[in-house]
């Protein structure tokens, strides 16, 4: 019987060893599963916020994307503003500068001619002694000037020098406005059948009229 109890108590010892070994086993399979479930979170978590890391920057660098596009646009819009202020501007400079040459020209033709004015080609003869020399001295290059005695007005045009005689010179207009003495002349040329010397010829004229103060404006 002793046997028999010793035999069953070493049995009992080995079998319970053995559920001791079961119990550890289990026990460090559920603490390995449980370390492996907590690695597992933690890799979700750090993946999770790195999606939100992304997501962020990504929303960020849109935003910034969004603002520099609103910012171009402002900059484009005041750029179209100041071309189209400048334009208009131009314009009416450019509108203003046709009002004011009509204004002028309105101006220019309420003074034409407040009158003609009688005057007489003045012959070589009875030229002022003074103006004569004064002639004399620019004959070969045009010229138009003007001199008076304190009596009369003599208008003086001369055409430089030409090839031929022959020349001419005809009074176009002499007549007054409220400002000036306006004339004008025309050279006329030698006749084709007419014969000429070959020297050159110096054609000059001297209109005497009346005096007065107006500047004389030649035409």
């Amino acid at each position: 019987m002793r046997f028999l109890w010793n035999q069953l108590s070493t049995i009992g010892l080995v079998f319970g060893k053995k559920e001791n070994l079961r119990k550890r086993e289990g026990l460090r399979r559920e603490g390995s599963l449980r370390k492996s479930e907590s690695q597992r979170e933690s890799l979700r978590r750090e993946g999770s916020l790195r999606r939100k890391e992304s997501l962020g920057r990504e929303g960020s660098l849109r935003r910034k994307e969004s603002l520099q596009k609103k910012h171009l646009q402002k900059e484009e819009s005041l750029q179209k503003k100041e071309r189209r202020y400048i334009e208009l501007r131009a314009g009416g400079i450019f509108v203003a500068c046709l009002l004011l040459l009509s204004g002028c020209t309105l101006l220019s033709e309420e003074k034409i001619k407040l009158r003609d004015l009688e005057f007489t080609v003045v012959s070589e003869e009875k030229i002022p002694d003074q103006l004569k020399t004064i002639l004399e001295e620019k004959k070969t290059q045009p010229f138009q000037i003007t001199y008076t005695d304190n009596k009369n007005l003599y208008i003086c045009i001369g055409y430089g020098e030409q090839d031929t005689g022959g020349y001419s010179i005809a009074v176009n207009e002499l007549y007054l406005t409220d400002s000036n003495i306006c004339v004008s002349t025309s050279l006329l040329g030698p006749e084709p059948d007419e014969k000429n010397t070959p020297a050159p010829s110096y054609p000059v004229i001297v209109i005497k009229t009346e005096f007065l103060e107006q500047t004389v404006m030649f035409e």
